[in-house]
């Protein structure tokens, strides 16, 4: 670690990227990492961590119910367990890809600075944008070898323009309404694009208007027809999917909506699902008649099936009328 300013307080994003930064550097007490998975799930506005941490908390214990023996328990190097650090002499530096979710954790992190009472101007970012043997958008930090980590980008403070956008990025996303992401590009235009990319992959968690899914469910039902029975490849084929576009939500998260679509919850499940719901990976899956239906356009899950769910900031819901859909890339409120 000592090729890094000794008052800089490094931050990544995710377990793998934590993994390689410590195998790359060695052990430091300036490490803290971004455990929260936050391009999926609610990400209301909010001002105190406890009640941020209460909310998250909430929703990833309600997605990951199946897993009985999951790990909830924050990791000693967790950001919001350390939240202080984040205004006092060390400076926050990020390492950041290109993809979703870690482009979110730098608003969020200026979010957290700012609210702490830090100064927003000496955050700093380590940025890779393109990997140097094959010239590829480098989308998750997680996805870097040692040796490209420790050819990183030299640390930097953010532009103007930048910390405008990404502070904008954050309140956009957290909105309880659309609007403020729908127009997000054009009131930052000179903004990374990658950033564009970020904040845009949100109108995607609402539902198609002609469909009743979000794009992933909908991609959920496409590789259920094309690669199963078994769940592992729906969900193989779909965060591979995932990653080359770079709308990062993990493996885990991709599961559980695999069995909110077969639950027998669900009026019309549009998936059946034969096997452990707590070994899902071994469980085999298909298409209901009502799935098919819905995969080809012949019918819509909503309104034969209820909705609650969350777009950022937005929580959609069928039983309190608050639905807002995504028709060709307009969202429209119904």
């Amino acid at each position: 670690m000592s090729e890094f300013d000794p008052v800089l307080l490094q931050i990544v994003n995710g377990d793998w990227a934590a993994s390689t930064f410590l195998h790359s550097f060695g052990r430091s007490d300036r490490l803290l990492i971004n455990r929260d998975v936050l391009s999926c799930g609610p990400l209301p506005r909010l001002m105190k961590i406890s009640a941020w941490q209460n909310v998250r908390l909430d929703f990833w214990r309600s997605a990951l119910s199946h897993l009985r023996d999951f790990d909830f328990e924050p990791s000693p190097i967790d950001i919001l367990k350390n939240a202080q650090r984040l205004h006092g002499r060390e400076l926050p530096c990020l390492w950041a890809a290109t993809g979703n979710s870690d482009q979110l954790m730098i608003s969020f992190v200026l979010h957290l600075v700012a609210v702490l009472g830090g100064d927003i101007g000496s955050v700093h970012v380590v940025q890779f944008e393109r990997h140097a043997s094959t010239g590829l958008r480098v989308r998750g930090t997680g996805d870097l070898t040692p040796v490209e980590m420790r050819a990183h980008p030299d640390p930097r403070k953010l532009t103007p323009i930048e910390l405008a956008a990404y502070r904008d990025a954050w309140v956009a996303v957290t909105s309880n309404e659309p609007s403020a992401v729908s127009t997000f590009a054009a009131r930052h235009p000179n903004a990374p694009w990658y950033l564009h990319e970020a904040v845009a992959k949100v109108l995607r968690r609402y539902p198609d208007s002609a469909t009743g899914l979000n794009f992933w469910d909908r991609r959920l039902l496409k590789e259920t027809r094309d690669q199963g029975p078994e769940a592992a490849a729906v969900v193989g084929h779909t965060i591979a999917a995932m990653f080359d576009d770079g709308d990062l939500v993990g493996d885990l998260y991709t599961f559980s909506r695999l069995l909110a679509l077969s639950s027998s919850s669900l009026p019309q499940p549009l998936l059946h699902m034969n096997g452990s719901r707590q070994q899902i990976g071994r469980a085999q899956v298909t298409l209901t008649g009502f799935g098919e239906q819905v995969l080809n356009g012949a019918a819509s899950a909503y309104p034969v099936n209820p909705i609650d769910d969350w777009a950022g900031g937005v929580h959609l819901t069928s039983a309190n009328g608050n639905l807002w859909f995504n028709d060709d890339g307009r969202i429209v409120h119904v």
